[in-house]
């Protein structure tokens, strides 16, 4: 299937999550199963359950088959969000998108999960911009989203709004209009990819004491670091830089997504009267 493949499968992972949902009644069958009523008793209990859905979409073996016609379905259902968003203006909407995104998918039966993550861009030398990042605010908990994106395979990286940000002139000529990435490079996060600079330095913290710092007062965020990849995707000369530090995604049902309306429409109106006809 042109050699389409996904390179975060991992056996013994799915095989240690499979054994964990079934000792707890959660029927993992089918996207979406965050939702399931046994799944959400056991967050309710430990609010980072969450992240069990998430690496087991992560980790998941999938076959051809699927991938291929997962592919067309994401593609598809980011263009047309992109369009829908892009036409709405809205700036920073990355975290409405991606909730959006995921339910979407979801509905088509296609994996996906929502990472809040932290971003790093290094543009290309002769443009002389300096390098941009998105740091989660330091607040205590790491939680808070820098920017959020949807890993849905065979695509590592779904980010509709990378180029919908509040950036000064010229950066935009730089970045895609849609990131839809299947061959990237794991990087290794850095203190520097997740905290504000000010930050570290007001602390006087660098290198391996700003990672032990890091590892004691913001530990979710540290542990979520060390168990999703950090990825980065390159456009041209322009190299993007993801570090997952919390997993997110929508409480609601695509039905419920009611905050942010592109143009007047929800989440929903959008997937029936946009995404829908394409898929037919």
């Amino acid at each position: 299937m042109n050699g389409i493949s996904w390179k975060g499968s991992n056996k013994q992972v799915e095989k240690q999550l499979v054994a964990q949902f079934e000792n707890l009644g959660i029927d993992y069958s089918n996207p979406g199963f965050c939702d399931d009523p046994n799944f959400l008793r056991q967050e309710k209990k430990d609010p980072r359950f969450l992240e069990k859905y998430a690496l087991y979409v992560e980790s998941k073996h999938y076959e051809d088959e699927y991938l291929e016609r997962a592919k067309k379905s994401i593609i598809i259902c980011a263009e047309s969000l992109h369009k829908a968003i892009k036409k709405d203006g809205r700036l920073g909407a990355c975290v409405d998108v991606s909730s959006m995104l995921s339910r979407m998918l979801e509905e088509l039966g296609i994996w996906s999960y929502v990472t809040n993550s932290a971003v790093k861009i290094d543009f290309p030398q002769s443009s002389k911009i300096k390098p941009i990042w998105f740091w989660s605010p330091f607040n205590g908990s790491g939680m808070a989203a820098a920017h959020a994106i949807v890993v849905a395979p065979p695509f590592a990286i779904v980010d509709l709004t990378i180029k919908m940000q509040p950036y000064q002139p010229r950066v935009n000529r730089y970045l895609p209009e849609i990131a839809l990435v299947t061959d990237y490079t794991n990087g290794q996060w850095e203190p520097e990819d997740v905290i504000e600079h000010d930050t570290l330095n007001m602390y006087g913290l660098s290198g391996d004491a700003a990672r032990k710092t890091i590892q004691s007062q913001l530990r979710p965020m540290y542990e979520v670091m060390n168990t999703f990849p950090c990825r980065i995707a390159t456009f041209g000369e322009t190299h993007i830089k993801y570090t997952t530090i919390a997993i997110g995604g929508s409480l609601e049902p695509l039905s419920g997504i009611l905050g942010y309306k592109p143009n007047g429409q929800t989440a929903l109106e959008i997937f029936r009267n946009d995404i829908i006809p394409r898929l037919s």
